[in-house]
Order: structure tokens, then C-alpha cells, then sequence
């Protein structure tokens, strides 16, 4: 008798158990307050200013689809020092980060694709790597990144290929 009550109360629990389980709505991504849906932001390219070009600077805007991933399209404009051009970068790539911050900090890769002006290739592959810092509701940042334009060109004619970036951007809920 008392191993068919349990046998009973054992079967129960797991019936019971299992039921609460299926009662609960499916996870779904939701974006908090604390998580802007857009930003917009702008940068220098810090490598530039000690090579060949005498100033880079740009815009950026930015479309969260999840935590973990975003959308971004930059522009930039460089006027270079040793030579009378003018060159402009549109890049648009997909933000692959961390969901998470760990002390305002968010790791992140980019992978895209570049259209240039005035540079040694019309259009590359860019990949980049860097770290976004962000205040608790994540609504003014400041980031930091490395740029790589697989197509562009290095050595003693210039330096294309390269690039290491700092910004600001601020979130728009």
C-alpha cells in the first residue's frame, strides 16, 4: 500500500510539474528601457591622424534587432594630407555583441562590406572588432574600434587598410 501511494504522489508531481511547464507563454525578446532600439553616433579615426591623412571623421546610425545583434551604417570622409584627393567610406555591416554589459562594457565584431571614393578599391570587406561603453540605461556612449578594410592598401603609397576608431553615440529608446 504504501509503495502504490507513492507510486500515486510520484506520479502526481511529475503530471503536475508538467502541466505548469506547458501553462507558461513562450520566451520572447523584449526590448527593455534600459535597451535603445536606435543610436546615433559620430567618430574620428584616431590611426589616420599620425599617418598620411590629416583628418577622418564620420557619422554612424544603428538599428537594434536583438540584443545581440545590430544593424549599422556608417559614412566617413578623409581629406588626405600629401595628396589633393578627397576620399569618402559608406560601410554597412551587422553588430554582433554581447547581450550583456559587464561594468558598462560590451564587447561586439562587425562583419560588413565597404563602398569607398577616392581610395584604392570601390568596395571591400570590412571585419572590426571593439568595445562599446555604455552608462546604465545605455543612452550616451562611447566606443572603441578596430577596423580592418580587407581590399584597401598598406605600405610606403599609404595606409587604407587600417583603422582604429573612437566615438561618441547616443540611444534613442
Amino acid at each position: 500500500m504504501r509503495l502504490t501511494l507513492l507510486a500515486q504522489t510520484t506520479a502526481l508531481s511529475i503530471l503536475a510539474i508538467g502541466g505548469v511547464a506547458q501553462a507558461q507563454p513562450a520566451v520572447q525578446i523584449q526590448f527593455g528601457p534600459s535597451t535603445p532600439r536606435m543610436e546615433f553616433g559620430t567618430h574620428v579615426n584616431v590611426m589616420e591622424l599620425f599617418g598620411d591623412a590629416s583628418r577622418t571623421n564620420g557619422g554612424r546610425f544603428a538599428e537594434r534587432h536583438a540584443d545581440w545583434m545590430v544593424s549599422e551604417f556608417a559614412f566617413d570622409r578623409t581629406a588626405w594630407k600629401y595628396e589633393a584627393r578627397t576620399s569618402r567610406v559608406l560601410v554597412a555591416s551587422m553588430r554582433f555583441q554581447s547581450p550583456t554589459t559587464r561594468i558598462g562594457r560590451r564587447p561586439f565584431i562587425s562583419l560588413g562590406v565597404a563602398r569607398a571614393g577616392g581610395m584604392s578599391f570601390a568596395w571591400s570587406p570590412v571585419l572590426s572588432s571593439g568595445v562599446q561603453h555604455e552608462n546604465p540605461g545605455g543612452i550616451a556612449v562611447f566606443r572603441a574600434e578596430v577596423q580592418l578594410l580587407v581590399r584597401g592598401r598598406s605600405g610606403i603609397a599609404g595606409f587604407e587598410r587600417g583603422r582604429f576608431l573612437l566615438g561618441v553615440a547616443v540611444g534613442v529608446p
